[in-house]
């Protein structure tokens, strides 16, 4: 019987208590409450109210709108209604795909030996600039 119960703060909670109150794993489907997409009671009740009344909130707010308010009042009030009419852009950022560069082995033999002396003080040039002193 021990083996059943967990101690938790001080309070022996059987197994099956303890995982009723254990968050649901992330994906799990839903359960209960309003299913997606369906109105709120309240609010549909109210639309249905003011149709039966045959008063158009669309457009009794667009004349308000229209006659009550200056040009710079109007451009606030477009930007906060822009959230309910358009989605939110959100940054992206990229990021490159781990590309394997493949290395060239490249053919001194056709190099002539001038040409050699002259990429040899190249390469020491480059690595005394960079700090890399790597032998080749």
């Amino acid at each position: 019987m021990e083996s059943m119960l967990k101690e938790r703060s001080n309070v022996f909670v059987s197994k099956v208590d303890y995982n009723r109150f254990m968050a649901k794993p992330k994906g799990s489907s839903k359960t209960g409450g309003r299913s997606k997409g369906t109105p709120n009671k309240k609010s549909q009740f109210l639309c249905e109210a003011m149709e039966a009344q045959g008063i158009d909130v669309a457009g009794e707010l667009a004349s308000i709108y229209k006659e009550s308010y200056s040009s710079t009042d109007r451009v606030q009030i477009l930007f906060k209604l822009l959230d309910y009419c358009y989605p939110k852009k959100k940054s992206i950022e990229y990021v490159a795909p781990n590309e394997v560069i493949e290395e060239k082995k490249l053919d001194y033999s056709v190099l002539t030996k001038e040409e050699l002396q002259i990429l040899e003080k190249l390469v020491t040039k480059m690595e005394l600039a960079t700090g890399n002193l790597d032998t080749m």
